[in-house]
């Protein structure tokens, strides 16, 4: 089932991703197709729990869909990060001002395996304590807001999560609550 890679040639470099043109040949009818592949660093995504019950989520403005979205704190490991861990406590500490004694890795998963080569790194964070106030970058206007565990499905099922990677690890966390 795997395709023959003919050809790869970049189309564009943007400052998160590239983008990618990949002529392949089908493996069942030796036709060649052109598909575009998004080229990006690979990410995480934490679901922090304080002691109290409570999962520490972001609200924030996202621009392609032209509005705010409630989810789980997560971003692009940076080269300087090393390990998708050291990434996660970096993002949920940044992004939150919370900070984790822990992180129990909850799985790796392909974000969208038709379009885009990187892969997102989930983690629990149990136990996690406020450390002090948020360190945002220039791009980032966030609210953060305390979620009780127990309305986190109604949360999901009403629609007011819906960013696919929030959803996933807020399923797999749930499977270790």
């Amino acid at each position: 089932m795997k395709w023959e890679l003919l050809n790869a040639e970049e189309i564009l470099r943007c400052h998160v991703f590239s983008l990618w043109r990949h002529r392949s040949r089908s493996p069942r009818n030796g036709t060649v197709h052109d598909f575009d592949v998004i080229q990006a660093a690979d990410w995480v995504n934490v679901v922090p729990v304080t002691c109290a019950g409570e999962v520490v989520m972001v609200r924030q403005f996202r621009h392609a869909v032209a509005m705010v979205t409630l989810e789980t704190p997560g971003g692009i490991i940076d080269p300087h990060d090393g390990a998708p861990a050291v990434a996660a406590a970096r993002e949920l500490r940044e992004e939150t001002g919370y900070q984790a004694g822990e992180l129990v890795p909850l799985g790796t998963i392909h974000p969208n395996p038709a379009t885009h080569t990187n892969r997102c790194h989930i983690f629990l964070a149990p136990n996690v304590r406020l450390a002090g106030a948020p360190q945002w970058d220039a791009t980032e206007d966030l609210e953060v807001r305390l979620v009780p565990q127990s309305e986190v499905d109604a949360l999901i099922s009403s629609g007011e999560i819906t960013h696919a990677i929030a959803v996933v690890a807020l399923l797999l966390a749930r499977l270790r609550w």
